[in-house]
């Protein structure tokens, strides 16, 4: 895995997605995408429910958080994503592989 930890904080979420896997944002609403693997970084989008997906780059461990790379090559939305928080995991697992 490419997890990096930051300020010793252990990411709780397991790792499931790799770069070049496709998945599907779940959950109720649209989730912000990020100009860096952090919190504080700026909003540049938001991944919408049910949208497909594609992962460029990661797992990312910061502030206890996996952070994703992600493109919806339909839209053309690129930014950070988290993988999800607590218990929750805002991706579905992977569905297949980009070209």
């Amino acid at each position: 895995w490419l997890v990096r930890a930051d300020d010793n904080i252990v990411c709780r979420l397991q790792p499931r997605l790799l770069p070049g896997d496709l998945t599907r944002r779940e959950g109720r609403s649209a989730l912000a995408a990020h100009d860096a693997p952090s919190r504080n970084a700026a909003e540049v989008g938001k991944f919408q429910r049910e949208e497909t997906v594609e992962v460029l780059w990661g797992p990312v461990c910061a502030s206890g958080i996996i952070w994703y790379e992600m493109v919806n090559e339909a839209s053309g939305l690129r930014g950070w994503a988290m993988q999800g928080v607590g218990e929750v995991y805002y991706f579905a697992e992977a569905h297949g592989r980009a070209r």
